[in-house]
């Protein structure tokens, strides 16, 4: 029998031996960053590295927010931030820390401030030395209003970097004046070192409780969510933030779906920006539950048309969405739940634009109710990390494309 196979056996079983001699265990396929963890939010750093952060719920009953970097290409031991029992642990609504850049970190919790209201603040807390130590926490809204204040997320690499939330300020008064049910609002503003930014009001009323997803452009940032129109129209919109004159642009629909539904789906997009190419990715439930995805060459001043990844005869049926979105090269990935699995879409550009490259790869079998959470995605030097919660806690997988 010829000889190599076994002769590469015998080399891969030193080179891990070396590694495990020398103090460095290779880097695992998939591991449970810890017992209790739940909810994990992947960010990159600005060295090339990751983070990951989850909460974690503790033996007292309360929750805290903790963070593993990536070095070397091994996890690196968890770090806490800050814990309470009076926080939010819910899995659509998730803490996280993210890198703005390579000294600057900013971390993100929320506190009840109404448990039977379901009200509750966002709690910012920023690190000037790379995560080691976290100044005193603060709220980006200062409305003092009881209401919810959620759904945050961050443009990192703009200017000056940019959050945008969910805030609930309009409150039940001003809803029932105006005769038009809940007045959700989004608003964002810039993180500014001095932290004294004003919060600037980007769109009125917006879909109460789906996720947020900010990114930077060239020229600012760019943030996509969910709308809420006057007949419960619930389509994709967006807002670009210039550097030029520090204001948000009047709200445009990056795709007319036309999904009217008397319910927050709790199902927000995604975004992702190369330059001034712009991908959007989002979940919609007509005509039939589907998957799309949009682009824009011109760092979103128009979207070409929409093209649909999942919910068609020749695609998985069962679509869930809570979709995932990064750039490898030219090429957008798109990750998404379908028929109880999370898939990974890739998408390729072409003369008409961009359309689906091959199959999508089925990655792991997960359970579709809420207890996955909004499985997040990063791609670093080529490898794709995958992040989401099952019964053991928050996981994390590398998978190489």
């Amino acid at each position: 029998m010829p000889q190599a196979p076994r002769n590469r056996r015998l080399a891969g079983a030193l080179i891990v031996t070396a590694l495990l001699l020398a103090g460095c265990q290779p880097e695992p396929q998939r591991q449970t960053l810890e017992p209790g963890s739940a909810w994990p939010r992947l960010a990159p750093t600005s060295d090339g590295g990751a983070i990951v952060s989850y909460l974690l719920r503790l033996p007292t009953g309360a929750s805290g927010l903790r963070f593993r970097t990536l070095r070397d290409g091994a996890w690196r031991d968890p770090v806490s931030i800050a814990s309470n029992d009076g926080w939010l642990d819910n899995w659509a609504d998730s803490p996280r820390v993210t890198p703005l850049d390579a000294t600057r970190w900013v971390a993100a919790w929320f506190v009840f401030t109404d448990r039977s209201a379901f009200a509750y603040d966002i709690r910012l807390s920023q690190s000037l030395d790379g995560g080691r130590t976290w100044e005193q926490p603060f709220a980006p809204h200062h409305d003092g209003v009881t209401g919810e204040h959620g759904f945050i997320s961050f443009a990192v690499g703009a200017t000056v970097p940019l959050a945008a939330w969910l805030d609930g300020r309009g409150g039940h008064h001003a809803a029932a004046e105006s005769g038009r049910g809940s007045a959700m609002q989004l608003r964002g503003r810039r993180l500014d070192r001095d932290l004294n930014a004003p919060a600037q009001l980007i769109d009125e009323r917006v879909c109460d409780c789906c996720p947020t997803a900010t990114a930077a452009t060239p020229a600012g940032a760019i943030v996509v969510y969910r709308d809420r129109d006057d007949d419960e129209v619930r389509d994709i919109y967006y807002s670009r933030f210039s550097n030029a004159d520090q204001r948000f642009s009047a709200p445009r629909p990056v795709a007319r779906d036309g999904w009217r539904i008397g319910g927050c789906p709790v199902n927000g997009p995604a975004v992702a920006a190369n330059g001034a190419e712009i991908a959007v990715a989002w979940f919609t439930g007509h005509p039939t539950p589907r998957v799309r995805a949009a682009f824009s060459s011109d760092g979103g001043e128009r979207f070409a048309p929409a093209l649909t990844l999942a919910g068609t005869e020749a695609t998985p049926r069962d679509v869930i969405g809570r979709v995932g979105l990064a750039w490898q090269g030219a090429d957008a990935l798109v990750t998404l739940i379908a028929d109880s699995t999370l898939w990974l879409y890739r998408l390729i550009p072409d003369k008409n634009g961009y359309r689906v490259g091959g199959e999508p790869r089925a990655l792991v079998k997960l359970d579709p109710d809420r207890s996955t959470g909004m499985p997040s995605l990063l791609m670093i030097d080529g490898v794709a990390y995958i992040a989401w919660t099952d019964a053991q806690g928050a996981q994390i997988q590398r998978v190489a494309l």
